[in-house]
């Protein structure tokens, strides 16, 4: 784990629509642990929260680490893009540190101008658990947090702050570079021309 180098947790697949019958995770690589009795503990507690999530017995606060839930959130919306957030895409990591859930980034495909879009988080409002009408589609189901709706609003403000552009991009030049030049050797006339997207998404937010 980047946060504890000697503690190791499960990384999962998700399938967070809740209440269906699919089961619930898959994780990565897990035959190589089969024998290993604490790491399959993790797997069993990981399990256990989200499988709660799913069923509505636990809010999505007291399984996810929200702040990087909003963070990611918050994120989607400066590229423009949801393509990342779709079941078939989620990975997630059990820290067994703190006890949540993260999110891993994972699979975006494009930056688009969000004005032609919305926020993910337009027009949700918060809506009893119980309430059958309530939208439980995900990711939207996770406005139904309002701790998570808190986090998701901060990190809006986080990212619509220029100067969270302007480190990024000097903090990451160098990698751009040498990702620019592996590049080149298949495609040659490639260039990296979203940067202004990236701009005015910020202004928009």
């Amino acid at each position: 784990a980047p946060w504890m180098p000697f503690v190791e947790g499960p990384r999962f697949w998700v399938g967070l629509a809740p209440f269906l019958t699919l089961k619930a995770t898959d994780v990565y690589q897990s035959e190589k642990y089969t024998q290993d009795i604490d790491f399959m503990k993790l797997i069993q507690v990981a399990e256990g929260r989200i499988e709660a999530y799913r069923q509505g017995n636990l809010p999505l606060s007291k399984v996810f680490d929200v702040n990087k839930m909003g963070k990611l959130l918050a994120l989607t919306d400066l590229v423009g893009n949801y393509h990342t957030l779709a079941l078939n895409n989620t990975r997630y990591y059990y820290n067994p540190v703190t006890g949540f859930i993260e999110p891993i980034a994972y699979d975006n495909n494009n930056i688009n101008p969000l004005s032609k879009l919305s926020f993910i988080g337009a027009g949700r409002r918060f809506i009893d658990q119980e309430n059958e009408d309530s939208d439980w589609e995900w990711p939207l189901a996770v406005f139904r947090d309002k701790l998570l709706f808190k986090k998701y609003i901060e990190s809006l403000e986080e990212v619509s702050d220029k100067d969270f552009l302007d480190r990024f991009f000097l903090e990451t030049e160098g990698e751009a570079q040498d990702k620019l030049k592996l590049l080149h050797r298949s495609y040659p006339f490639y260039e990296f021309d979203k940067k202004e997207i990236f701009y005015k998404n910020q202004e928009y937010i």
